[in-house]
């Protein structure tokens, strides 16, 4: 494990991230529970894989600060857009109060999305083959970037700075979709990536390296 890496959890005290839950059907029901130990399995491979050069008691308190938030509900969740997803994270952020980290960790960045197909695809995923160059293709989670904060203030014809009142404050609006596909196997990494000081590359410059070079989804040499 890298001192950065290690440096990194011993601020936030615990790594991970929220987990909306968007499918309710008969069948989601059922491989849930298997779902998500898959899904662990899965974490913790590339957990490994990023690690694998750490001594082994580094690499166990590690581990032991990974943190899952499952936000579930039939009626507030089913088929939730991400963009109402979105809003209630904010909210629930806002209602944290002071969490050890919370400005720079990547926990309170982003969440994680799992939808039907996702549901699928978590439990079909195969292992990650030892000394393969990259993780296996086409098995993501998506992962949505929190909704940035409101402007409020505004400037009038001379630039002059002016405040709205708390009632007038527009809503946020994105400047780019605010959504992209992070592989199954590099949630840490993600993670990683997500995490640092305030001014730490947003998910939005992510979005545009993707685009440059033309993949369809986020894997740790993507930064």
């Amino acid at each position: 494990m890298t001192e950065y890496v290690q440096g990194l959890l011993q601020r936030t005290q615990t790594w991970g991230f929220v987990i909306y839950r968007t499918v309710y059907t008969e069948r989601s029901d059922e491989i849930w529970p298997a779902a998500m130990d898959r899904l662990n399995d899965l974490v913790r491979s590339g957990f490994d894989k990023h690690n694998e050069e750490a001594d082994q008691q580094n690499r166990d308190f590690a581990w032991d600060q990974f943190q899952t938030i499952i936000m579930e509900g039939r009626d507030v969740f089913d088929k939730a857009d991400y963009d109402e997803l979105a809003r209630h994270f904010d909210t629930w952020v806002a209602g944290l109060g002071s969490v050890p980290g919370q400005l720079f960790s990547g926990t309170y960045k982003a969440f994680l999305v799992i939808d039907e197909a996702t549901l699928e695809r978590i439990l079909d995923a195969p292992d990650d083959m030892p000394g393969y160059s990259g993780p296996p293709s086409g098995y993501t989670i998506t992962a949505v970037e929190k909704l940035p904060d409101p402007i409020d203030f505004w400037l009038d014809e001379e630039d002059e700075m002016h405040y709205y009142e708390d009632d007038e404050i527009p809503e946020p609006v994105r400047t780019w979709q605010g959504y992209f596909p992070v592989s199954l196997y590099r949630i840490f990494e993600f993670w990683v990536a997500l995490t640092g000081e305030n001014d730490a590359p947003e998910m939005e410059t992510k979005w545009g390296a993707l685009q440059r070079r033309n993949l369809s989804e986020w894997t740790a040499d993507v930064w």
